[in-house]
């Protein structure tokens, strides 16, 4: 019984701990409407990217589960820390994910190799 209890403890605790899809190193497919080239999502609640088109800037972002294959990034730009925007970053398989602001898509991302640590 006790080593029925223990398993059971250690199922629920190692389910708990494994990072969101969203989490990674994520390379633009193609050309997208900020010219974002890449994204890194983080495993603490981090992302980060740059745009060199509209609003260019880097972008610090935290973000925030929002389902099962999306996350919530609430970011600010280095051009204006006082002003925040919200995006959407939804993984749509594995390998495949999009970025969009108000409904609307920003771009498609390819998962890369590589840790995505942010400092």
């Amino acid at each position: 019984m006790k080593n029925l209890l223990l398993a059971c403890l250690c199922i629920l605790f190692l389910g708990g701990c494994s990072p969101h899809p969203s989490s990674g190193i994520w390379k633009a497919e193609g050309d997208n409407k900020l010219g974002i080239k890449s994204l890194t999502v983080d495993f603490g609640g981090k992302a980060v990217f740059t745009s060199s088109k509209v609003k260019p800037a880097t972008w610090h972002c935290f973000w925030s589960n929002a389902g099962e294959q999306t996350a919530e990034f609430d970011c600010t730009p280095s051009t204006n820390t006082e002003m925040e925007e919200r995006f959407v970053f939804t993984v749509k398989n594995g390998e495949i994910a999009e970025l969009s602001q108000d409904g609307e898509l920003i771009g498609r991302f390819l998962r890369a190799a590589g840790n995505p640590i942010i400092p």
